[in-house]
């Protein structure tokens, strides 16, 4: 099992993943895009995404 943590900042959004011995998978990051909240929700559900390829690795 992997473990997702989203940081929403400012001006990027990033996710890390960590795996079920507590390593740290590399992080994934992307620059804050305008349009706002649905935007926001958006990309963070690609990022999300995304990031459970990390699982098949």
């Amino acid at each position: 099992m992997i473990h997702f943590g989203i940081d929403l900042g400012g001006v990027k959004i990033e996710i890390i993943a960590i795996d079920i011995v507590g390593r740290e998978l590399p992080r994934r990051w992307i620059p804050m895009p305008p349009g706002g909240y649905v935007v926001t929700i958006r990309v963070i559900a690609a990022l999300g995404g995304t990031a459970r390829l990390w699982e098949r690795a």
